[in-house]
């Protein structure tokens, strides 16, 4: 998994990036928390243009996830665990 980019540290807990099509309301924020989810609610990207939803990055217990699912205001989740590297090759030249 570590080759594929993604991290190891702990695998109890999965970074994701949960789509929304509104900004989360505090009730929703406080139900999300008591299910032991850790929102960055300063990561929110609203929808723009041709993209419908929103997105905010958290860290979710990977049980969670069928729990986290069924959210009525949740359009879709996807993992952010690949860490992301400059590939290599030629650099650009400053002249």
């Amino acid at each position: 998994m570590k080759n594929m980019g993604m991290r190891v540290d702990n695998l109890e807990i999965q970074l994701i990036f949960i789509h929304l099509g509104q900004e989360l309301n505090t009730p929703q924020i406080e139900a999300l928390e008591a299910m032991g989810i850790t929102l960055y609610l300063d990561s929110w990207i609203p929808p723009v243009g041709a993209h419908p939803t929103g997105f905010l990055i958290a860290d979710m217990p990977v049980d969670k996830l069928e729990a986290l699912a069924k959210k009525d205001y949740v359009i879709k989740l996807d993992t952010a665990e690949q860490v992301l590297e400059p590939h290599g090759g030629s650099q650009p030249q400053v002249e």
